[in-house]
């Protein structure tokens, strides 16, 4: 393999001088104070106005004009902006894969997108400097930093952190000055606080024909905004989040190439196979097998968990499969997946007479008993709780920066090595859409992902979404579409806090 087209793929460290370690990556200045380090696959922008700057790191797209590229999207921003918090708003409807650095008069922030799925770490030297990096790893070796033993040993007693499921609650790394940057936060990068820009006004409740109006006009021109630049794949499942994906390809369906992977529990005979198979050919559309193979490439395998700090071991055999498709095809595309759908559906779950804290929270996240968890999830609160005022509820904002930012980024990061994620669902405006609607349209069965595909291409629904392949699976979605479920779900929860159990 070329090491280095491969290695820290699509990533980027951003400080007070450029990085030596990195001889051909690309070299921006961002001020006289500030410079930027990107390796060559990552897109990167720079538009200076008046005495001010902008730059983009990554891609953003706009549901709303699906024509326009990073110059003229941003372009479009930087005409309506005032002063520096005005950015956020005007983001808030757009998709895409990125880091901002914003200058505007003596204002200097870092931020991501919706779910933070372009990555931000941060630290502080010994001199005082800020240094941002998309993995801790590259900061790390940068300054010589090891990995805090405390740390790690606490979380590594809980199983979670020794399963496929793991991920690192709040803003910790397992080095100990290293943080991870928590969506809708910025970084001051002159003063190193990190502040929550969103929400800043109330979440209003929405009707579910509402909801899947709106939502669905941002999802189908983002899928044309992306076809418009990108060869684009699309990952289908049997699933509820990839069903929508589908249906908002409706207008632009004969430009993707549809495709599953086959993984250590799904083979061929699998649901995630068989349905996406037969809607594809009622449709007229080739449907693409990446076959899983257990023996990884020893190259690929060791720039690979190079790349991403804590890489996954199934990230990792997804990962060479798609590098396999795209050798066998000659042509790298951009994925489109699921990611963040999940945002659609109530996943955790608290009993109305439970506070929530730290420890309710290390409890619904599988990390009870973890003291470097319920410190961090303790620092999280001091800013989710703020979003309460504004409707939003705690779990959901839970899901969002905590399940998403921290434990879905961990695939998204992974698959840099072979290709750029599209992310549909990465939208502030539209994640507000789908939070803001009845909780009874976020329970089994009736999800909004229903009345999604109904709006954009209701022939989909012709075939079933998740069916259950067992007799157990099959009593457990009976289970699920009863009220009873709750109270079992709540039970479930009080005897884990009780017992004090993972």
């Amino acid at each position: 393999m070329d090491k280095e087209k491969y290695l820290f793929r699509r990533q980027f460290v951003l400080g007070p001088n450029f990085i030596k370690s990195f001889p051909k990556w690309n070299k921006i200045s961002i001020n006289n104070e500030l410079f930027l380090t990107a390796h060559p696959d990552l897109e990167v922008l720079k538009i200076t106005f008046e005495e001010n700057i902008i730059v983009l790191l990554g891609y953003i797209l706009d549901p709303f004009n699906p024509s326009f590229n990073n110059i003229e999207i941003i372009n479009s921003i930087v005409e309506n902006i005032l002063v520096v918090d005005d950015i956020f708003h005007h983001l808030d409807s757009k998709c895409g894969r990125f880091v901002v650095i914003v200058k505007m008069n003596d204002e200097l922030r870092i931020f991501n997108d919706a779910a933070g799925y372009r990555q931000i770490f941060y630290y502080t030297d010994d001199t005082n400097n800020i240094w941002c990096a998309s993995q801790p790893s590259i900061i790390a070796e940068e300054f010589g930093l090891a990995i805090d033993r405390d740390i790690e040993k606490d979380l590594l007693q809980l199983p979670l952190y020794n399963s496929e499921g793991r991920w690192y609650p709040g803003d910790i790394t397992l080095y100990k000055d290293i943080y991870h940057l928590t969506p809708n936060h910025y970084l001051d990068i002159n003063s190193g606080a990190v502040k929550r820009y969103w929400p800043v006004k109330s979440i209003k409740s929405m009707s579910v024909e509402k909801v899947s109006e709106y939502s669905s006009k941002i999802i189908q021109g983002v899928f044309e905004s992306a076809s418009n630049r990108y060869n684009l794949a699309l990952t289908v499942t049997a699933g509820y989040d990839t069903r929508v994906l589908l249906a908002a390809c409706n207008r632009v369906k004969e430009k993707i190439h549809y495709l599953t992977h086959t993984h250590n529990n799904l083979n061929e005979n699998g649901a995630d196979i068989q349905i996406p198979q037969k809607i594809l050919k009622r449709l007229s559309l080739k449907h693409h097998i990446v076959h899983h193979s257990n023996k990884v490439n020893d190259d690929f395998q060791i720039i690979f968990k190079k790349n991403v700090t804590g890489a996954k071991n199934n990230h990792e055999s997804n990962a060479y499969a798609f590098f396999k498709h795209f050798q066998n095809i000659g042509m790298e595309m951009v994925v489109a997946q699921g990611e963040g759908g999940g945002l659609g559906k109530s996943y955790y779950h608290l009993p109305s007479f439970f506070d929530v804290n730290e420890k309710t929270l290390t409890t619904l996240s599988g990390m009870r008993g973890s003291q470097t968890a319920e410190s961090a999830f303790k620092r999280w609160l001091e800013s989710a709780n703020n979003a309460v005022d504004y409707g939003i509820s705690i779990l959901d904002l839970l899901y969002w920066e905590m399940r998403l930012g921290n434990w879905s980024t961990f695939a998204i990061s992974s698959y840099d090595i072979v290709f750029e994620s599209f992310l549909p669902f990465n939208c502030k405006k539209l994640i507000e859409y789908l939070i803001s609607v009845d909780k009874k349209y976020r329970l089994f069965p009736n999800y909004t992902h229903i009345y999604l595909i109904e709006k954009m291409w209701p022939e989909l629904l012709d075939f079933p979404i998740n069916p259950p392949s067992t007799k157990k699976e099959e009593f457990k979605n009976k289970i699920k579409s009863k009220k009873i479920f709750g109270k079992l779900r709540s039970i479930k929860f009080m005897y884990r806090y009780w017992m004090g159990l993972q």
